[in-house]
C-alpha cells in the first residue's frame, strides 16, 4: 500500500524546544517576580485593559495564520479553526469590559464601543 501525504506534512515549519522541570519552575519564579514588582498588578485598570484589548486586536489580525498553521498540524479545516481562534478576541474583551465595569450586568453601549473602535 502506498500512502500519499500533502507536501506541508513532510515538512517541518517549526521547531520547538522541550522544557525542562527547571525551565518551568525559573518561569514560575518570574511571573511571580514580576507580579510583586506592581508592574502588572499596580497598574491602573485603564492601562491594563489598553493592554489587554491591544493583545485581542493583535489575535485577531494573525487568527488566519495561527489557523492555518494549526491546520497543517491537526488536519482540521481552515474554516473550523478560524471560527474557533476568532472567539478568543472576543472573550478578551468580555473580560476587559467586566472589568472596567464590575457592578454592570449588562455592559454599557459606550463601553463596548471603545473596544471595536480603533
Amino acid at each position: 500500500m502506498c500512502l500519499s501525504f500533502p507536501r506541508a506534512v513532510l515538512n517541518f515549519f517549526r521547531r520547538v524546544v522541550s522544557s525542562t522541570g527547571e525551565d518551568i519552575k525559573v518561569a514560575i519564579q518570574n511571573a511571580q517576580a514580576a507580579f510583586e514588582s506592581g508592574v502588572w498588578s499596580k497598574a491602573s485598570v485603564i492601562h491594563r485593559s489598553q493592554v489587554l484589548s491591544n493583545l485581542a486586536r493583535a489575535l485577531e489580525r494573525r487568527t488566519p495564520e495561527f489557523a492555518q498553521m494549526e491546520s497543517l498540524q491537526t488536519g482540521r479545516t481552515i474554516r473550523e479553526l478560524n471560527a474557533q481562534l476568532g472567539r478568543i478576541p472576543e472573550w478578551l474583551y468580555v473580560r476587559l469590559c467586566r472589568t472596567l465595569c464590575p457592578r454592570y450586568t449588562l455592559i454599557p453601549a459606550t463601553i463596548m464601543q471603545h473596544f471595536f473602535e480603533q
